[in-house]
């Protein structure tokens, strides 16, 4: 190859570089954007009615547990041992006990 042949080829080269360059910097800004975007979605995906001012109604289905601040005590639910039982009772014999029967 001449020189000249040469001259031309690097001038091309350098071009081509050149416009390559540009879109690489093109290229990265949209990558910038478009992560800040995904950031953007994320944060606004992980908002419920717990951390933002949005209604509970709006949660779904995919509600947060409620947190209880009430500490177990350990016991079984209902009447506990020695405690007195309250019941109704017929407060004497009834004198007489009478049998109603339908008639059909």
């Amino acid at each position: 190859m001449d020189e000249r042949a040469l001259k031309q080829q690097i001038g091309e080269m350098r071009q081509q570089n050149k416009e390559l360059t540009d879109l690489v910097k093109t290229l990265n800004g949209t990558i910038v954007e478009l992560q800040e975007t995904i950031r953007e979605l994320r944060r606004q995906l992980n908002q419920n009615s717990q951390n933002s001012s949005k209604p509970p109604s709006s949660d779904g289905y995919n509600k947060p547990s409620p947190k209880s601040q009430r500490i177990k005590s350990g016991k079984k639910p209902g009447g506990q041992m020695g405690h007195p039982g309250k019941h109704m009772s017929i407060p004497h014999k009834p004198d007489e006990v009478r049998q109603h029967l339908p008639e059909k």
